[in-house]
C-alpha cells in the first residue's frame, strides 16, 4: 500500500485475509462510494451545532474550527494605495481523499473575508462587494467525474440579518449518492462594510449538505 495506515487497522485487514473463511469484497467504485458515505456520515454528524465555536471579526460573528482536526490561519491586506481593507480567517480539514489528478474529496473548508473601506461611495463599495461575492472559488474537478454546478441565489434572514446566499451542488457521476456542495453568504445592510462567508464540502450526501449549510447559515451575524 502507498498511504499510511495504523497499525491495528492494518493487522485486522491480515488477520481477514489470511482467515480461510475470508471473502474479500472485489475492489470497485460503488465499494468506494459506500465507504466514502459512511466516512462523511461520521465526521459530518454533529459540525455546525449550537456548540460550534464562533469569534468576533470585525462586526461580524462567525465560525472557527468547528472540530479539532480543523487547521485554521488568517491575513489581511491593508495597501495604503488601496481605497479598502480586507481580513481573511479560514479553516480547513487536514486530510483529503484522492480521486484525480484534478479532483479530491472528504473536505470541508470555511472561508471569511471582512471588506472595510473609509473612502469609498456607496455604489463603488457595492460593486467591489458584488465582485467579491461572485469570485469563482468552486472546488475544481473534472467532467468525467463530476455534474456542472446548479446553483440557487437569494434574500434571507438569519434573525435580524440579511444576508446574500447562494446555495450549489454538483453530483458526483461514479461514486454513487455524493454531492460537492459550495454555500456562499454576503451580509447585507451596510455601505462601508461587508462580510463574504463560504462554505465548500466535497463528497457528501444531499442530506448532509443541505444540513450542513442550514446550520452554516445560522452561524453568521452581526454581533
Amino acid at each position: 500500500m502507498s498511504f499510511l495506515v495504523p497499525a491495528e487497522r492494518a493487522k485486522t485487514l491480515l488477520d481477514r485475509v489470511l482467515s480461510s473463511t475470508a471473502k474479500p469484497e472485489v475492489p470497485s467504485l460503488a465499494l468506494v462510494g459506500r465507504q466514502l458515505r459512511a466516512y462523511q456520515d461520521a465526521y459530518l454528524r454533529d459540525m455546525f451545532d449550537s456548540a460550534t465555536t464562533t469569534i468576533a471579526l470585525g462586526p461580524f460573528r462567525v465560525v472557527t474550527q468547528p472540530a479539532p482536526f480543523f487547521r485554521c490561519w488568517g491575513d489581511g491586506s491593508r495597501d495604503g494605495d488601496m481605497p479598502y481593507e480586507k481580513v481573511r480567517h479560514s479553516c480547513a480539514t487536514d486530510a483529503d481523499i484522492y480521486l484525480d489528478e484534478d479532483q479530491t474529496t472528504g473536505s470541508v473548508t470555511i472561508s471569511h473575508q471582512l471588506i472595510t473601506s473609509r473612502t469609498l461611495n456607496a455604489p463603488r463599495f457595492s460593486a467591489l462587494y458584488s465582485n467579491l461575492f461572485g469570485d469563482d472559488n468552486a472546488p475544481s474537478g473534472a467532467e468525467e467525474y463530476v455534474t456542472n454546478w446548479k446553483c440557487e441565489t437569494r434574500n434571507v434572514q438569519n434573525g435580524k440579518t440579511s444576508l446574500r446566499a447562494a446555495f450549489c451542488l454538483r453530483r458526483y457521476r461514479k461514486l454513487g449518492a455524493l454531492y460537492d456542495g459550495l454555500l456562499k453568504i454576503a451580509v447585507l445592510g451596510k455601505s462601508d462594510v461587508g462580510l463574504v462567508s463560504t462554505l465548500s464540502m466535497t463528497g457528501v450526501t444531499f442530506d448532509n449538505a443541505n444540513r450542513l449549510a442550514g446550520r452554516y447559515l445560522k452561524q453568521v451575524t452581526w454581533r
